[in-house]
């Protein structure tokens, strides 16, 4: 369910932002930044959720591999058929210019493309450090993670013992980057890799039976969301929403016991759905921002204008993400995921043989 709220949080972030961006030369409108703090909590969450699902599993038959493969599976495909669709769109873009909207546009060479498909990090014509499908640049922090993570795996080290040392030492050398640093440098000396690591730990420290009492737990439920909204703003982002996402999905996790069973079914969904949301949301902005804005000069005020537009935006980009992850992400999942299982099996059945 964390995972839906935090996939909303960056919904709506982005959806201030294209009415502002929609409003034309001149113009400008409040946009909610705050929202952009759902990354930093998808952060801690897959910390987390790595951690509880391979701790102490350390020494089954090629752990890294199994992995892999199901993380490999789980990011990819999808990501593929979106970004495909967002250079489709980069194309039309191109060959008719009366469809571009404002702003300046992202030159696309074979080496960009290539990078961006495959999430290595790579400055755009633009100097951003983000892949075609700029929400992407995300995934290449996660898929690095990944890596560290498979690698502790495949060296049958405890995991949390393994990437504090070393995620530690890449955000130190990190503060001494300059501009002139490639940008996959950039990204693997990140201090965000630290929410990764406060999930890491998070998870042992719930598979050793650590808990919270339930004040303690409903205080952060509180705390944390004040934070991201009322701190004093620091340009150190893994301070400003990676602490607050830290101490929201402890006491997320520390409360799982108590909400089990309360939550609706939409809810539950909206979580599974999430990824979908993530990727998908921004192609719909791009479709509905313009029009919203003339839409909404029906309204009394400016403000109730972007109120009523950013709902709507969000709540279209909620609709097509359910039906994207019925109809795409969820059969591919169960299709490879069972592939992956049959091809596991028959690993297994030729090792035992040799």
């Amino acid at each position: 369910m964390l995972r839906g709220l935090a996939a909303c949080m960056v919904v709506i972030h982005h959806s201030t932002q294209s009415w502002s961006q929609s409003l034309g030369k001149g113009v400008s409108a409040p946009t909610w930044e705050a929202g952009a703090a759902g990354v930093d909590i998808f952060f801690v969450i897959s910390g987390f959720v790595m951690a509880i699902s391979t701790i102490g599993r350390e020494d089954k038959t090629h752990p890294a591999v199994s992995f892999l493969e199901r993380r490999l599976i789980r990011i990819y495909p999808l990501y593929w058929i979106v970004s495909l669709v967002y250079l489709l769109k980069v194309t039309i873009v191109r060959w008719y210019p009366r469809f571009a909207g404002t702003g300046q546009h992202v030159q696309t060479p074979l080496g960009y493309i290539v990078s961006s498909f495959l999430l290595i990090p790579y400055r755009d014509s633009l100097g951003h450090i983000q892949p075609l499908l700029n929400v992407g640049w995300t995934l290449s922090f996660e898929m690095f993670f990944y890596l560290l993570f498979a690698l502790a795996l495949a060296l049958r080290v405890r995991v949390a013992y393994f990437l504090t040392p070393i995620m530690s030492i890449l955000v130190v050398a990190g503060t001494f980057h300059g501009a002139h640093w490639p940008a996959i440098l950039l990204v693997l000396t990140d201090p965000m890799l630290l929410e990764f690591l406060a999930g890491v730990l998070l998870g042992q420290l719930v598979i050793q039976g650590v808990r919270l009492n339930v004040a303690t737990s409903a205080l952060l439920l509180i705390v944390a969301p004040m934070l991201f909204f009322f701190a004093p703003r620091t340009p150190i982002r893994v301070l400003q929403w990676g602490v607050p996402a830290a101490l929201l999905v402890s006491a997320f996790v520390m409360l799982e016991d108590r909400f089990e069973g309360l939550w609706p079914r939409w809810a539950l969904l909206l979580g599974d759905a999430s990824y979908s949301l993530y990727l998908s949301h921004f192609l719909v902005l791009i479709v509905l921002a313009k029009r919203m804005v003339k839409i909404s000069t029906l309204t009394s005020t400016h403000l109730k204008g972007e109120i009523a537009s950013v709902l709507i935006m969000s709540c279209c980009a909620t609709l097509v993400s359910i039906v994207l992850y019925r109809v795409v992400e969820q059969p591919i999942n169960r299709k490879l995921r069972r592939s992956l299982l049959t091809e596991s099996e028959t690993r297994r059945v030729i090792l035992k043989v040799a």
